[in-house]
């Protein structure tokens, strides 16, 4: 993913100085694909972790030049199952499943670098929800769990957009800031408690911290 953000860079960079622009018109209409690599934790007491590809559809509208109503939005599945060999472990199985979505809406608005390249910046709100399952097994003795939660705030973030015709753009989103309330909720399964917890949480991730890389058509 490093690798692809320097080669999108560098191509902006290069390319910028040829005089064609984007079509970031009042009436203009665009549809989008954002691609985003990210890491979830799940709580399975081994510290496990999921690496997700994550594709955003996203639709936008310009009421103004260089200023548009964008909305998407995603859902995504995971499942693994896991058996540890070795003295250390003891016979310790266990698997997951994890559900995502995602939905979003939001103003951005284009500033001019080059002819061909924007600076990008989206703020608006932001709806995540999630539920995963968990199911563990040592020495014989069975325990699960189900927790699920959401998430309800305001983001931001900043990006670059380069347009190599004035119908087509690659987009990369190098900043994004979230600020968010949380409802959470976890039962076991060998209990009748039910586990809640609600809160704020703030979330700022930089340039090399799970960037996104998208494709936007404009008609």
């Amino acid at each position: 993913m490093k690798q692809l953000i320097f080669i999108f860079l560098n191509m902006g960079l290069y390319l910028a100085g040829f005089q064609v622009s984007g079509q970031v018109t009042q009436g203009t209409h665009a549809l989008g694909l954002e691609i985003a690599w990210n890491t979830r934790n799940v709580e399975n007491g081994l510290d496990s972790q999921i690496d997700n590809l994550r594709l955003t559809p996203s639709y936008s509208y310009f009421i103004k030049d260089r200023l548009s109503i964008i909305g998407g939005g995603s859902y995504q599945s995971n499942k693994a199952n896991n058996d540890y060999q070795g003295p250390d472990f003891q016979g310790l199985a266990y698997g997951f499943e994890r559900k995502e979505v995602d939905a979003f809406i939001g103003l951005r608005k284009y500033i001019v670098v080059q002819p061909k390249l924007f600076l990008m910046g989206t703020y608006g709100l932001k709806y995540h929800w999630n539920e995963t399952y968990v199911e563990q097994m040592h020495q014989g003795d069975k325990s699960n769990s189900l927790q699920t939660a959401r998430q309800v705030g305001f983001f931001g973030n900043l990006g670059l957009a380069f347009f190599p015709h004035e119908k087509f753009s690659f987009e990369l989103i190098f900043f994004d800031a979230r600020f968010f309330r949380i409802y959470n909720k976890r039962r076991f399964y060998t209990e009748t408690k039910i586990h809640k917890y609600q809160g704020w949480g703030f979330e700022l991730a930089g340039f090399l911290n799970q960037p996104s890389l998208g494709l936007r058509y404009f008609f």
